[in-house]
């Protein structure tokens, strides 16, 4: 009996942790939305990355 009772309250214990740390990505996944508008959520295109015209390749050295 009193192992059953450690075991559950270790995934008790899992559970909250568990819990916790889905509550705390939805929070930061929220967050990102805010600051990133529609490109967090897979909408629109990414910024296009700029480039230096005149940059070197440097795979050529």
């Amino acid at each position: 009996m009193v192992k059953r009772d450690k075991e559950s309250e270790k995934l008790a214990e899992l559970r909250e942790s568990i819990k916790a740390g889905l509550a705390k990505s939805r929070r930061l996944v929220a967050r990102s939305r805010e600051l990133f508008g529609a490109a967090a959520q897979g909408e629109g295109e990414p910024p296009a990355i700029k480039t230096e015209p005149n940059a070197p390749n440097r795979s050529r050295r």
